[in-house]
């Protein structure tokens, strides 16, 4: 594949995501005008883009393993933060990616205030995407079995 056409095919998938977090804002929109409270955790830049303008609550906190412009950087299975402090946290895509995302849950659960609201967004696991997200997990951990024996 020429240089080319791996650019044009890495700026196609760009506006695809675009396109996917526009449709996504405007979805939630209404319902993070609705949240209330003082603090958010927002799992990764998206969700950061996701809620900026829609969301009433002041103190965002963003929070990724890697990256810049973040709040906190850290393993989402341990998180650095006090329990019973959150009223929101919105995980975009993120139980997907992991390897144990009931650990994740459990550290949400923990840190959310008892009225706490959680947003999860996912895609369809069954979708075209999913199944090739799926497809390249299956082909990694067969390529690392393999390597082991």
């Amino acid at each position: 594949m020429s240089q080319q056409n791996k650019y044009h095919r890495l700026n196609d998938i760009d506006q695809l995501t675009q396109k996917r977090i526009q449709l996504i804002k405007e979805q939630l929109a209404p319902q993070l005008a609705q949240i209330f409270g003082y603090h958010a955790l927002l799992y990764s830049n998206v969700s950061k883009v996701v809620c900026d303008d829609a969301s009433c609550i002041q103190r965002q906190f963003v929070i990724d393993t890697h990256g810049k412009d973040l709040s906190l950087i850290c393993h989402f299975e341990e998180l650095p933060i006090a329990s019973d402090c959150i009223d929101l946290a919105v995980l975009p895509a993120i139980l997907q990616q992991s390897d144990n995302p009931h650990q994740i849950l459990r550290e949400v659960e923990r840190v959310l205030i008892p009225e706490g609201i959680v947003i999860v967004i996912g895609r369809n696991p069954i979708s075209w995407l999913g199944v090739r997200q799926k497809l390249k997990q299956w082909r990694v951990s067969r390529h690392s079995h393999d390597n082991n024996d």
